[in-house]
């Protein structure tokens, strides 16, 4: 896999992006860095390598305590307020 340019596909999907924006769209340096955008972001938990996946619920929910209530921002959050369109079947 290419890490040239790690890039976020849900800010792709969210905003209508296409091969020519992503020139002007801001790339993360490595794998960390994506995985911290997305949590913080998206408010979608990442698993690191070195955590269990219950760890890494505890962690996120201790450092992204407004994912979940009325101001989260992960995809399906946004999609009952209305934010975003849901995926097509």
């Amino acid at each position: 896999m290419d890490t040239s340019k790690w890039v976020c596909t849900i800010c792709i999907a969210t905003k209508g992006l296409r091969g020519a924006d992503l020139d002007a769209w801001p790339d993360y340096d490595d794998e960390e860095a994506i995985a911290a955008h997305i949590e913080s972001v998206h408010h979608i938990p990442v698993q690191r390598q070195e955590e269990s996946a219950a760890e890494a619920i505890v962690r996120f929910a201790l450092a992204q305590p407004e994912a979940g209530g009325p101001n989260c921002r992960c995809p399906t959050c946004q999609t009952e307020r209305g934010f975003c369109r849901p995926h097509p079947p």
